[in-house]
């Protein structure tokens, strides 16, 4: 499963991400395993939409 989340600062986005890991051992899981990819681009100011995006222009055209 691949969620992605987009967060104003590095603090927010760790605070977002182990709130539903710690949840899993409340549920009663032994063991949970969370892999992060951080993209984190400062030269330009953009946001999730603008990936999107190009996503879709890439794959529908303009």
């Amino acid at each position: 499963m691949k969620i992605v989340i987009e967060a104003t600062s590095l603090g927010e986005g760790f605070k977002i991400i182990k709130e539903p890991h710690e949840l899993m051992f409340k549920l009663g899981a032994k063991r949970v395993s969370t892999t992060i990819r951080i993209d984190n681009k400062r030269d330009k100011d953009r946001d999730m939409k603008d990936k999107f995006k190009s996503v879709f222009e890439k794959i529908w055209g303009d």
